[in-house]
């Protein structure tokens, strides 16, 4: 009996010393931006333009989902045309998928305005789906698809 009762003892001692130290832990996902300096920033900018721009389809994927996540601090207006070029020619839908959310993330015009023009040509359906969201977006024209047909609408 004595042994149970030990045996208990230890058990609900761990259990509440697991269950503090879960409740007194940090978040893990801190907010880093008040750590993170504008110099930082930039190097990591660069960064980024350095792997869109590399061969390594890999790199070119993990680099565009952190410049999705940090749109609003980075800057690889340097890379655009990779992007575009990405968007264009990847035969992969999914890569290009991605490419098209970097462009819709980053806000380039001159990216904005190539994926307009294409919207009409683009075979995929889901692909001219995501080209007409990115386009309503910005809230200056208004694309609608309508049986496979697109209809631009200016708003102004």
């Amino acid at each position: 009996m004595r042994r149970f009762i030990i045996m208990i003892t230890a058990f609900l001692l761990t259990l509440s010393l697991f269950v503090a130290s879960f409740l007194l832990a940090e978040d893990s996902r801190k907010d880093w931006d008040h750590i993170i300096s504008i110099s930082d920033w930039k190097n990591f900018s660069k960064n980024l333009t350095n792997a869109v721009k590399s061969e390594n389809i890999g790199l070119q994927i993990s680099a565009m989902q952190m410049v999705i996540k940090y749109s609003d601090k980075v800057d690889i207006d340097n890379s655009v045309i990779n992007l575009v070029r990405l968007y264009r020619s990847q035969k992969d839908e999914k890569i290009r998928q991605i490419a098209l959310v970097t462009i819709h993330a980053i806000q380039n015009d001159w990216a904005l305005g190539i994926v307009k023009r294409d919207l009409r040509s683009e075979t995929s359906p889901k692909i001219k789906k995501l080209m007409a969201a990115v386009i309503n977006d910005r809230a200056e024209e208004v694309a609608v698809i309508y049986e496979n047909e697109v209809i631009l609408t200016a708003l102004k």
